[in-house]
């Protein structure tokens, strides 16, 4: 956060000021698909302590059709409706503007943040953590700051968004590459109900 901050900042006051008001906004918009990703991971724990392999990817499919269909509904809003949501912040139209150009940009990676987050969730359930940790690390230290970087000095502060934007699609890529090789059913404990 602070290296992202870092780069925000040598664009000036204003744009700093979009980007606050814009990540206080991103914040509530990606709140459901973190709630239902912790739903996942109590679900698929329980299902698969019980040797119910097919039932804790049924409960993920199901995940992924609630949260991403959520994050799509939101990011629509986010298209039209961002510079009203914004106003609750501040009334400065440069502010404003700043703030709008991340929302409309930042959204279109709120459904693979979505999907991210419940394979993400699938994988904490199976017990495979340190995967995850070092994915999630990987697309913000190795993707998400060197490409918010690189974009602001082709498209100035909209490159910053475009870079942030980009990452959780890298993530998804790797989370959901390693959930397919299906590594995680090493870390499976499973105990066979009671009679």
């Amino acid at each position: 956060a602070l290296a992202l901050t870092s780069i925000v900042n040598g664009f000036g006051h204003l744009v700093v000021a979009g980007y606050g008001v814009g990540n206080r906004l991103d914040h509530f918009s990606f709140m459901p698909a973190m709630s239902v990703s912790m739903a996942v991971s109590a679900v698929v724990g329980q299902n698969l302590g019980a040797g119910q392999e097919e039932r804790a990817k049924q409960s993920l499919y199901w995940a992924l059709i609630l949260s991403g269909s959520i994050s799509l509904a939101v990011t629509l809003g986010m298209q039209f409706l961002a510079w009203p949501i914004s106003q609750i912040f501040t009334t400065d139209t440069q502010v404003l503007t700043y703030a709008t150009e991340y929302l409309r940009i930042i959204s279109f990676s709120y459904v693979f943040l979505a999907v991210m987050f419940s394979v993400t969730g699938f994988l904490r359930g199976a017990g495979d953590t340190l995967p995850t940790m070092l994915i999630t690390m990987v697309s913000l230290w190795f993707v998400r700051i060197p490409l918010a970087k690189y974009f602001s000095i082709l498209w100035g502060s909209r490159g910053i968004w475009i870079g942030i934007a980009v990452s959780p699609v890298i993530g998804l890529t790797l989370t959901s590459l390693y959930y397919l090789k299906g590594g995680w059913r090493a870390k499976v404990v499973t105990k066979p109900l009671l009679q």
